[in-house]
């Protein structure tokens, strides 16, 4: 597929050059179907023009003016100031350019320009900072505008222009991907059509008509991979029957009773469910669904025992060192009275501690193995695995979830193993029956008594925080800090986009950074005495385990870091959870970093710190104030991402979809499953051209996923 046009880098489009390339690569941006697929995040109508009278503060305005003045820029002025002067046939308002040496040099007296922007007021007058413009002869057809993401030294309207030069050189390239019938009763429009309407529409109604073609593309090429990448290898095969026996009995009794907690009713539920699958030689595949905090872990420790009592293997594949560490940490403090052999698998090994861990696999004499990707290497030859355990397992990636179905079996007789999940994503059931159709999903809503919940607020000022912090630490409780970014410099850093870039004209506000924190924590008086560190995603995993024991010896007070902590973190004399520039993420990444905090007895605090205006930003930082319900939560930032927003329905962790949003396309997404496996069973000419169609996009859709190239 290394031909197909769509397939080209993005430098063979109009205007891109070198530079533009690496900055739209970092956005995610590499081939012409990437550029084509960049959708907007939202629209603006310019049509609703504002005679310049009965202005009002504070109020945002689109108007078609003619320049009056244009002011020259003073070479002392670090700003740059232009301020230019326009006048429609009612009124005349100054605008304010900051770092305007190109608006200065482009906008001549007497052009015509339409203008959109907020109405402030400076010294009695109205006058509006940063406005966004377009020259009235550089309009076009429609006066909807499309808004995209932006990136450092590239703005919504370079991507736009891009996208119209791809769009007019390659729309001809584009594959039929959906059947006759299914376009015909749902009144699709063609996928050419599609693409111009999402793009470059001239009514609000052209959106909606192209991106409801979109997300039926989108979805029926996503269930072609699933059912192609899964089929006939999750559900096939033979795996070990495990009947508990009186020492599974025995042994599974003890390490519950000798839990800090009793199991709620939906940890023994969900064991329930598992001892029942494991029972059968057809291979379980279940995901454990709970919220931070609920006790996944204690569930999959207690099924690995049930496993291991019976004289199989057990497996937990973790995603990163420092969660698999703590997994191997938490399962022997659990085991300790037990006779149950535990090995930690990890890429740090020196050779002859590697040899002997495999040794001791490969002979069945390690009966529960954790560990990292090292699990799944070709070295690694299970004597008898029963029960493979995947933590986080939305961040593996579809071909990584399937690589252990190539695990060696010694056991000529078994192929399968039995494949249990663990998520800490709470997801939508809407969304569940997309991304996860092929599982049997167990919920785990109830956390363990006696905890206390979190206590959660929105504050603007770091002084008042780091007052917060400094009073806690007297009492030897210590304190996360997190930032969407590593350092000042970083582009993007770890952001999670929202609806929340907020630009004023073309300028964008800063955000906070690790590194830029940690010199203000360090040279904070409120702070002085408490010790700090930082953790960030590119340190190694020996880095950031020894960060990390520091932390948890209490060797540091305050711990800075990216979203990183997010996953699996756990110390329990850590009470206070700091999330700079909350507004910055989606409300499924600010509860998994809340959830870092409360694990113990003691009162815990999640603070979001934000300067933001935006009323749609705050609003979600609210219902994190209202709510510690990770479930209630994903559903309100789905309905948040609803009706109102087409594009950008990503969920942290789960697939990245470009069109869908599962909360209103759920509909879809049941039909074109049934479209899927229609096509999948059926050897026609139009299913033949249909799945040579969806093949092509899966290579330009998952270029990296050689799981769907089997």
């Amino acid at each position: 597929m290394t031909n197909d046009p769509l397939s080209n880098p993005i430098s063979k489009v109009y205007g891109i050059g070198e530079a533009a390339e690496k900055k739209l690569n970092k956005i995610g941006v590499f081939s012409v179907f990437d550029l084509l697929n960049f959708f907007p995040r939202k629209y603006e109508d310019w049509s609703d023009l504002k005679p310049l009278y009965g202005l009002n503060e504070g109020e945002l305005i689109t108007f078609k003016a003619t320049v009056k003045n244009v002011s020259p820029i003073s070479r002392y002025d670090k700003l740059q100031k232009c301020v230019v002067v326009v006048s429609d046939d009612y009124g005349t308002i100054s605008l304010t350019f900051f770092h305007g040496r190109f608006v200065a040099t482009e906008m001549k007296i007497g052009d015509e320009y339409y203008f959109r922007g907020v109405v402030t007021v400076f010294r009695g007058g109205f006058m509006l900072i940063n406005p966004q413009r377009i020259r009235a002869d550089k309009m076009g057809e429609g006066q909807i505008r499309p808004v995209y993401r932006q990136t450092s030294g590239i703005s919504s309207k370079q991507i736009e222009a891009w996208i119209g030069f791809a769009l007019r050189d390659y729309e001809k390239h584009f594959d039929n991907v959906l059947p006759a019938k299914l376009i015909k009763d749902k009144s699709l429009c063609s996928s050419k059509e599609a693409y111009r309407f999402v793009h470059k529409p001239v009514t609000m109604s052209q959106v909606s008509i192209g991106r409801t073609r979109l997300a039926y593309e989108e979805l029926a090429v996503y269930e072609y991979g699933m059912h192609k990448s899964f089929s006939g290898k999750e559900d096939s095969g033979k795996a070990f029957k495990i009947v508990k026996n009186d020492k599974a009995q025995k042994t599974v009794k003890g390490i519950v009773d000798s839990l800090p907690f009793k199991l709620t009713d939906d940890q023994k539920k969900a064991l329930n469910d598992i001892f029942t699958d494991i029972a059968k030689d057809t291979p379980m595949n279940r995901l454990i669904q709970g919220d931070v905090g609920s006790g996944k872990t204690a569930v999959a420790a207690v099924s690995m025992a049930a496993v291991a009592a019976t004289g199989r293997q057990a497996a937990l594949l973790a995603p990163t060192g420092v969660l698999a560490k703590q997994h191997y940490d938490t399962v022997m403090g659990m085991f300790k009275d037990t006779d149950i052999k535990i090995v930690y698998l990890h890429g740090g090994m020196k050779a002859a501690e590697k040899k002997k861990a495999l040794e001791l696999v490969s002979s069945g004499e390690a009966k529960i193995i954790i560990g990292t990707h090292a699990l799944i290497q070709k070295d690694v030859k299970f004597r008898n695995l029963a029960l493979f355990v995947t933590d986080e397992q939305q961040r593996f990636g579809v071909e990584q979830r399937n690589e252990k179905l190539g695990l060696s079996f010694i056991n000529s007789d078994i192929d399968s193993v039995h494949s249990l999940v663990m998520s800490a994503t709470p997801i939508p059931r809407t969304l569940a029956m997309v991304i996860y159709g092929d599982m049997d999903i167990s919920i785990i809503k109830q956390k363990p008594a006696g905890r206390k919940e979190i206590k959660t607020a929105c504050f603007a000022d770091k002084n008042g925080i780091y007052k917060h912090i400094a009073k806690l630490a007297q009492k030897g409780e210590q304190a996360y800090i997190v930032a969407p970014r590593i350092d000042d410099n970083d582009d993007e850093g770890e952001i999670e986009r929202y609806e929340n870039i907020f630009e004023i004209g073309e300028e964008k506000i800063e955000t906070s950074s690790v590194k830029g924190l940690h010199t203000e924590v360090q040279s904070s008086p409120i702070l002085k005495g408490l010790t700090s560190d930082i953790l960030i995603g590119s340190m190694t995993d020996a880095q950031k385990t020894k960060v990390m024991e520091k932390f948890s010896n209490k060797e540091t007070d305050i711990l800075i870091s990216t979203t990183v902590v997010e996953v699996g973190v756990n110390n329990p004399n850590a009470t206070t959870m700091v999330i700079m520039d909350a507004d910055r993420f989606g409300l499924s990444t600010l509860h998994q970093l809340r959830g870092r905090v409360g694990r113990g007895d003691k009162q815990s605090y999640c603070i979001l710190q934000s300067s933001s205006n935006s009323e749609l930003a705050m609003s979600r930082l609210q219902m994190m104030c209202q709510s510690n319900d990770g479930f209630e939560l994903a559903e309100k930032d789905l309905a948040l991402r609803g009706p109102g927003d087409f594009f950008g329905t990503r969920q942290h962790g789960l697939p990245s979809f470009k069109v869908v949003n599962i909360f209103d396309d759920t509909e879809k997404s049941v039909e074109i499953r049934e479209v899927m496996q229609e096509l999948m069973a059926t050897d026609d000419d139009e299913a033949k051209r249909i799945r040579n169609a969806i093949e092509r996009q899966l290579w330009l859709r998952y270029p990296n996923l050689e799981i769907f190239r089997a």
